[in-house]
């Protein structure tokens, strides 16, 4: 059926621009603190494509997001970009009001001027009540592993959507509720999270631990400093691989470098890990990464706002990437 022709074919090239823009990835020269290394991301290509990020556009008024309704519902909210230009809301960014805290199940780009369920989820077990009207930044991104639990989650229940509406023939779901996450596993990350700092938080807030460990945090984070056109990280810890982040715009990057540092290096904060010795080979792990990364092929779905979500999901590799007019 020629539909479904040109949705392999729509799959097809979105596979290969995201080929073409990681094998353009060049490492920069590693920074290293503890037990936390950092290479810095760069590329060549000259991004067209134009968009804000979250924060600033929530502080501006650019961005508002509010609970779907009045009554509220925990996995759904509603963002309303006000201006003419798209809005970047990043995967496990966390916002903070309304009914109860939240994070992003996923990385969105909000349509310009338009209304858009997006899919999240609760990291505030203990409130069901407003604190305000709206959302507003918490300057928080969820730490490393409790971001790594989400998007397998998340990754999980899209597959099940996709092929349950497959077999029985049907449409999919509105492309917001396609990115559920395990609820309870978030909750259960923040509970643990509260442990290992030892903070309480009344309503059992990621974010008020987040407070608590600011210190540690931003110091670990300073040590880390932010390149001239730097576009992402790829981390490693004790010689190990943990993640890798990338933006199209290094502008855009510069806004979040501190947010996903923090998040990379939380577990060391906490831990308050000790200068370890220099991996011989952690420059060779980097670039081996790099290629599988970018040899890798995921599953397309149609991303809750604008352009292409690819999950991807082996046994040594978990991630998403989002993809609209050419631009990663």
């Amino acid at each position: 059926m020629p539909v479904r022709r040109h949705r392999r074919n729509t799959v097809y090239i979105v596979y290969m621009k995201i080929k073409e823009h990681l094998s353009q990835v060049r490492l920069g020269q590693p920074q290293r603190h503890a037990d936390i290394t950092l290479f810095p991301l760069f590329d060549a290509r000259q991004p067209d494509l134009d968009y804000q990020t979250m924060d600033p556009s929530l502080m501006r008024g650019d961005l508002e997001i509010n609970e779907i309704n009045q009554g509220g519902e925990v996995p759904l909210l509603e963002a309303h970009n006000r201006v003419n230009e798209f809005i970047l809301l990043l995967d496990s960014e966390e916002i903070k009001g309304a009914k109860q805290n939240r994070v992003l199940n996923t990385s969105i780009l909000l349509p310009r001027r338009k209304r858009t369920t997006i899919p999240v989820s609760c990291t505030e077990s203990g409130r069901w009540a407003y604190a305000s009207a709206d959302f507003q930044p918490s300057g928080n991104m969820m730490p490393k592993t409790s971001r790594t639990h989400k998007m397998k989650s998340v990754t999980t229940s899209s597959a099940k959507v996709a092929a349950e509406c497959a077999e029985a023939a049907i449409p999919m779901p509105p492309a917001a509720c396609c990115y559920m996450s395990d609820q309870s596993e978030v909750w259960h990350d923040v509970a643990d999270l509260q442990a290992k700092t030892h903070v309480h938080s009344p309503t059992s807030s990621m974010n008020d631990v987040h407070e608590a460990m600011r210190e540690k945090v931003d110091r670990f984070t300073d040590r880390f400093d932010l390149q001239s056109k730097q576009k992402g990280v790829l981390v490693l810890k004790n010689g190990e691989i943990l993640g890798l982040d990338m933006l199209s715009q290094p502008e855009a990057y510069s806004e979040l470098h501190r947010k996903i540092i923090g998040s990379y290096v939380m577990d060391s904060a906490i831990d308050e890990a000790n200068p370890t010795q220099k991996w011989a080979d952690e420059e060779a792990r980097a670039e081996t990464f790099m290629k599988e990364v970018t040899g890798a092929e995921g599953q397309a779905h149609e991303s809750a706002g604008e352009g292409t979500d690819v999950r991807y999901d082996y046994p040594t590799l978990s991630g998403a990437a989002l993809i609209h007019e050419e631009q990663l």
